[in-house]
């Protein structure tokens, strides 16, 4: 069952490449190609980050890592309960998480794509006759 999910997946993202036939989808696949480049870097921050702070919400709060990761999984986008956090040390890395993922890394992630953008757009006939 998982193969053929998978099978269908990228059966899926080959069928989207035949979009780029027509101009007003090719633009669009050309960006979600490089804009996917672009993110390897940021995604490595990222995932540091979320694992940092994943691993220090499992010391203070003893829990499994399997649910520190879902916590700051559910808390990079702003899915969370205020109730669970009891100590200085909790409402630190709250603060903590709270302002680095969402708001300082998704907010990088924007600004990587608008760079992506204008990019490719600057040059987008020789690219368009490729």
């Amino acid at each position: 069952m998982l193969l053929l999910a998978t099978l269908n997946f990228f059966s899926w993202i080959r069928a989207l490449s035949f979009l780029r036939l027509f101009k007003n989808t090719r633009i669009f696949i050309r960006l979600l190609v490089e804009v996917n480049k672009d993110m390897v870097p940021f995604m490595i921050v990222l995932i540091g980050g979320v694992t940092g702070i994943s691993l220090t919400y499992q010391v203070i709060n003893n829990e499994s890592l399997s649910n520190a990761f879902k916590h700051n999984y559910r808390l990079m986008f702003g899915d969370f309960s205020t109730d669970e956090y009891e100590g200085v040390a909790d409402w630190s890395l709250f603060i903590i998480a709270s302002v680095l993922i969402p708001l300082i890394m998704l907010n990088m992630l924007v600004a990587i794509m608008s760079d992506t953008y204008a990019r490719i757009m600057s040059d987008i006939l020789p690219q368009d006759f490729q």
